[in-house]
């Protein structure tokens, strides 16, 4: 497997968008991931280690991107990070020559979402398999309050990993479930940049009283993709968005992880298993 990372030009009038590669010598498809509100391409390290591993039966090619502001993409200032994504997105899939499938968590869903319905007169888009990791389709008073409760570990700098850690534990994303406190470490790790001799979470500043309700799923026709809804346990999120999922996405099916909560870390066997399953059925058969 090789893994790359580099930088992505959209256009002269936007920045560029960092973005992640893991590829095994003879991919069979390519999984595209988009992360959610709080997160960023590193999210998905495990998972495509996994996936692009050349020891599976069929390895797939991985590649994830920081939306704008998030990660090591710079924000642009008269352009919408929403647009940006979208606008991203629909390259990679575009251009692919692979098979493709889309794994999103949390709010990736939206963007995710709006590409397959901007696209759905193309064949090729009606196929793609889509892996939704607690998708949220939108924003309410509900994901206004888990913003506000995340702000201890979202809204802060740490002095080290350690202060980082406790700040986690202190917020709803102590929901997330790992393996070992390792795998653990290395997924808050990867939310944090140096800056001014401190770590700050790697996003976007979002102010939740700012943001406007929507629910990009309300009055849309259904898509026949190929589609698993992966929600934790303790998910604020399913009793929101699983109704109505299920008939904007009829074609789909749904997995839920004990004991996990939101986002789902991906950073675990047996969600990783669920996800390995789900695009082999779609791309393999098996």
């Amino acid at each position: 497997m090789t893994y790359t990372e580099g930088f992505i030009n959209t256009s002269k009038d936007l920045k560029r968008v960092f973005y992640r590669s893991w590829s095994p010598p003879e991919p069979s498809a390519q999984v595209v991931c988009l992360h959610g509100a709080g997160g960023n391409s590193a999210d998905f390290t495990f998972l495509a280690e996994r996936l692009s591993h050349p020891a599976r039966a069929v390895p797939y090619k991985v590649i994830a991107f920081d939306a704008p502001g998030s990660g090591y993409s710079e924000p642009n200032s008269t352009v919408p990070p929403f647009a940006v994504k979208l606008k991203v997105l629909s390259a990679i899939l575009k251009k692919s020559t692979l098979r493709i499938g889309l794994l999103t968590s949390s709010g990736g869903a939206i963007a995710s979402l709006a590409c397959l319905y901007q696209n759905r007169d193309d064949e090729k888009f009606k196929t793609i398999p889509l892996a939704l990791a607690e998708p949220a389709f939108g924003f309410d008073e509900e994901t206004r309050s888990y913003i506000k409760e995340c702000q201890v570990f979202l809204g802060k700098a740490f002095l080290n990993l350690e202060s980082a850690e406790m700040a986690w534990d202190n917020s709803p994303l102590r929901a997330l479930v790992f393996d070992d406190n390792e795998t653990k470490r290395r997924f808050i790790r990867g939310r944090l940049r140096p800056r001014n001799g401190a770590l700050q979470p790697a996003l976007r500043p979002v102010n939740p009283e700012s943001l406007k309700e929507f629910n990009i799923l309300a009055g849309k026709e259904s898509l026949p993709n190929p589609t698993l809804a992966m929600w934790g346990e303790q998910s604020r999120l399913r009793k929101l968005f699983a109704e109505q999922m299920g008939a904007s996405l009829p074609n789909s099916e749904e997995k839920v992880f004990t004991m996990a909560g939101h986002p789902l870390s991906l950073s675990c066997n047996i969600e990783a298993k669920a996800i390995e399953e789900f695009f082999d059925k779609q791309f393999i058969g098996e």
